[in-house]
C-alpha cells in the first residue's frame, strides 16, 4: 500500500513538471530574442526631445525635433546622417540616406539586449538604450546634455 502511494505521488510530480516543462517552452517559444528582432530594414519616423528638467515650463514634452535642432542635439554622433538602418544578423549596420555615402559599421546588443552598441572603423563608438523593440517599431534613447539636459527618444518602424 505504501509503495501504491509513493508511485502514485511520483506519477502525478512527473506529470506536473511535464506540464510546467510544456506550457514554459511554449511561451519562450513565442518570444524572440532583440537581436532577432533588431535584424531587417527600419526607417527613422521621428524624432523627440523630452527635457529632463521638467519644473521649466517653456516646453510641453516630449517635443517633435526638426532639422535644425537635430543637427544641433547630434553634434559628434553618426547616426543624425541617417534616415534608413539595415541591421543584418552577421552584427553589420549600414546606414543610408538619399543622396549622401552610406555608412557601415558594426553593431552590438550589450546587457539584457536593452543598449545598443554602434562600433565605427575609426574607433568611435556609440551607446543607445533600447526602449522597445517588436516586429513593427524600434524606440532608441540618447542622452544630450547640447543645450540642455534631456533625453532624445528616436522611433524607428520595420520596413516590410
Amino acid at each position: 500500500m505504501r509503495i501504491v502511494r509513493v508511485v502514485y505521488i511520483s506519477s502525478l510530480s512527473a506529470i506536473g513538471l511535464l506540464i510546467l516543462f510544456i506550457v514554459l517552452s511554449a511561451f519562450t517559444g513565442n518570444l524572440k530574442h532583440p537581436e532577432k528582432l533588431i535584424t531587417g530594414t527600419w526607417k527613422e519616423v521621428s524624432w523627440k526631445y523630452d527635457k529632463l528638467d521638467k519644473n521649466d515650463s517653456t516646453l510641453d514634452f516630449p517635443v517633435v525635433l526638426n532639422d535644425e535642432i537635430k543637427e544641433s542635439i547630434s553634434q559628434g554622433l553618426h547616426f543624425h546622417q541617417s534616415e534608413t538602418w539595415i541591421f543584418d544578423k552577421n552584427s553589420n549596420l549600414r546606414l543610408e540616406k538619399k543622396n549622401q555615402e552610406t555608412v557601415d559599421l558594426n553593431w552590438r546588443m550589450k546587457g539584457r539586449g536593452h543598449i545598443l552598441k554602434l562600433h565605427y572603423d575609426n574607433q568611435d563608438k556609440e551607446f543607445y538604450q533600447i526602449r522597445k523593440i517588436t516586429n513593427d517599431e524600434m524606440i532608441l534613447h540618447f542622452e544630450n546634455d547640447t543645450h540642455a539636459r534631456g533625453i532624445v527618444q528616436i522611433i524607428l518602424k520595420k520596413v516590410k
